[in-house]
């Protein structure tokens, strides 16, 4: 059994998501967008389950991770409090699991930014 320590306290809750990736300094879209649910969240970043994380040729995590200048763009539209919240995050791992026939992926993410007027308290999420 490890002995796992989080830097912050985390929550859990299911929030359907849609994520673009953009290049810094542009607001022309890299790729997306990818369908995703936020299964937990902290208020340094947030796990992501995926369903799908390649478009044509671009994967989500290994495409963004070599190219030093790519970010995710997280969009919240269906969550009562928190409608219309862009965060800007990087991916820093990347976990792949069967569940019956489907191949699903976890993505953790680091949070870069958060729209404060529309996120003011990672608790509104819970």
């Amino acid at each position: 059994m490890s002995n796992e320590s989080r830097k912050a306290k985390r929550y859990t809750d299911f929030i359907p998501v849609s994520i673009h990736v953009y290049q810094e300094g542009s607001d022309k879209s890299l790729a997306g967008p990818f369908s995703g649910t936020i299964v937990d969240v902290c208020s340094s970043g947030a796990c992501l389950l995926m369903s799908t994380i390649t478009l044509d040729s671009f994967h989500i995590y290994h495409s963004t991770r070599k190219n030093k200048s790519a970010y995710l763009q997280i969009r919240i539209d269906a969550h009562p409090r928190l409608e219309g919240t862009y965060i800007d995050a990087r991916p820093v791992w990347l976990n792949t699991f069967l569940r019956e026939e489907f191949r699903e992926r976890m993505i953790g993410v680091e949070f870069l930014r958060i729209e404060q007027q529309h996120f003011p308290d990672i608790g509104a999420l819970v």
